[in-house]
């Protein structure tokens, strides 16, 4: 198949990979990552001669392959949460998905929020790579430094 390429808008197929792809780190049903992944494949013979006019594919493809995500435990209205919320939001993180999770929530053994608590009462953000996360982070400074550093996984978390 041929993909559109970009004009004056993104081209729908390359959208479609971006939003596939939030889903599945969103909600980590793995069938939204292999219907990214399939997406990509059936364009990816096209994009070395017209990777100029890709530009929406190789946003999603950037999204699939980084695998970044920030979760953030705490209740919605909490000030602590807002802080790590505005803290994120504050940061060109353009390859990312933001999970808000809801501590009283349960979430499947799949979903980037699961096993994922409050520290000491207090909202925690996690930041994950591929389902790799971080030690639990309660300071936006710390959050805002830990995305400048390669990312180490907590021991034993994931």
């Amino acid at each position: 198949p041929r993909m559109a390429s970009d004009q004056g808008t993104p081209s729908a197929n390359g959208v479609m990979v971006q939003v596939l792809a939030n889903l599945y780190y969103a909600t980590g049903k793995t069938q939204y990552r292999d219907r990214a992944e399939a997406q990509l494949q059936a364009f990816s013979a096209e994009l070395g001669t017209r990777y100029m006019a890709y530009g929406a594919y190789m946003c999603g493809l950037d999204t699939v392959m980084g695998g970044l995500q920030i979760v953030i435990v705490g209740p919605p209205g909490h000030a602590k949460t807002q802080e790590l919320i505005s803290a994120v939001n504050g940061r060109s993180l353009p390859a990312r998905t933001l999970v808000l999770a809801d501590p009283d929530e349960t979430y499947a053994d799949t979903h980037p929020a699961f096993g994922k608590t409050m520290q000491a009462g207090a909202p925690a953000a996690y930041v994950c790579r591929h389902q790799n996360c971080s030690a639990p982070i309660t300071s936006p400074v710390a959050r805002s430094q830990m995305l400048q550093l390669p990312m180490r996984p907590a021991a034993g978390r994931a």
